[in-house]
């Protein structure tokens, strides 16, 4: 498989180092202000229907009590893995 057949991987990778170098540009700026970077990364999942994504872990931030939801929370679903993209196929795993 090459990267032409692949479009949406390929970019995800061009966006993610995109978002890292301006990242760290941004913060060897500005010395005087505390920022903290929290990266994701979203990788596709290698199935027949490709519709599941692993997320991995990025820098850990600050200490946050559990009240507070920031910007970019991720909630959670129990999601059935079918074999094809049809809605009523076989069930091969739940995530």
């Amino acid at each position: 498989m090459t990267m032409a057949q692949s479009p949406p991987l390929y970019l995800l990778a061009i966006l993610f180092f995109a978002l890292l170098f301006k990242g760290t540009s941004s913060t060897q700026q500005n010395h005087n202000e505390l920022k903290s970077l929290h990266y994701f990364v979203l990788c596709e999942h290698a199935t027949r229907n490709k519709t599941g994504y692993i997320i991995v872990n990025g820098v850990a931030g600050p200490n946050l009590p559990h009240t507070t939801s920031t910007l970019g929370t991720l909630h959670v679903f129990r999601e059935p893995m079918i074999v094809t993209s049809d809605p009523s196929s076989k069930v091969a795993v739940t995530v």
